[in-house]
């Protein structure tokens, strides 16, 4: 299965330190990837921050390099095909 792109998006609460997670993002990413921060408020009515990440396929495929070999292979281990919705994207939560 090849990488055709992918995007990464935190949700951070607005008492989160949106700039160092939005360098942590920039790194992750890369320098070749823009990222849009997006402030709105939850479901319960609380400021929220949304951080996002676009990228194409090689950025795409490097930043999930970065994402580590162990998570990789756990997120395989667990149930790749549970994971992979009908239109071919793979879903993936992780909690930093």
């Amino acid at each position: 299965m090849r990488i055709h792109g992918g995007s990464w998006r935190v949700h951070a609460s607005a008492v989160d330190d949106i700039e160092i997670i939005s360098e942590a993002m920039r790194w992750f990413v890369g320098s070749e990837s823009e990222i849009s921060i997006n402030h709105s408020k939850s479901a319960h009515g609380s400021p929220m921050v949304m951080i996002v990440a676009n990228m194409k396929k090689k950025v795409a495929a490097a930043s999930l390099c970065r994402f580590g070999k162990e998570q990789i292979f756990m997120i395989i281990d667990d149930d790749l095909a549970g994971r992979i919705v009908e239109d071919m994207v793979i879903h993936v939560r992780s909690s930093l």
